[in-house]
């Protein structure tokens, strides 16, 4: 992981509409040294890729009504291909088409640091690959 870094630090959009979860995802990514914007809304998210550039969105799944975080990150999927989706959730969640990885809440920062960086996620974790030639976009 040492060599991802020195590569670059991916920079991190963080949607939750909870102030406290919001933060400490923002916090623990930019322990890790990244670069992290952290909103409350799919709107301000949106508003924001819309005028900047991010490598990495991690939302959380249920965000006030009527968002959720996976309609948001379909809509990123289709804007915006080449960010990395992170879902990010404390429920269980049966359909992760809309992201490449799926991390249950609250879960470690190493994990969420694998996810951001593209890394393999091993256990409980899902990939998802969004073609058919077996890459990850």
């Amino acid at each position: 992981m040492q060599a991802l870094r020195q590569a670059g630090a991916p920079r991190v959009l963080v949607v939750d509409d909870e102030t406290l979860p919001r933060r400490a995802v923002a916090r623990w990514l930019g322990g890790l040294g990244l670069e992290v914007v952290a909103v409350g809304t799919a709107a301000e998210a949106l508003e924001l890729l819309a005028a900047e550039r991010f490598d990495v969105i991690v939302a959380d799944w249920l965000l006030l009504p009527p968002e959720r975080g996976d309609q948001l990150l379909f809509e990123v999927r289709d804007l915006y291909p080449q960010v990395r989706r992170v879902l990010f959730s404390g429920q269980e969640i049966t359909d992760v088409s809309c992201a490449h990885f799926c991390i249950p809440k609250p879960d470690t920062v190493e994990t969420l640091e694998r996810a951001v960086y593209g890394m393999p996620l091993h256990g409980f974790l899902s990939l998802v690959d969004d073609d058919e030639d077996g890459a990850i976009n």
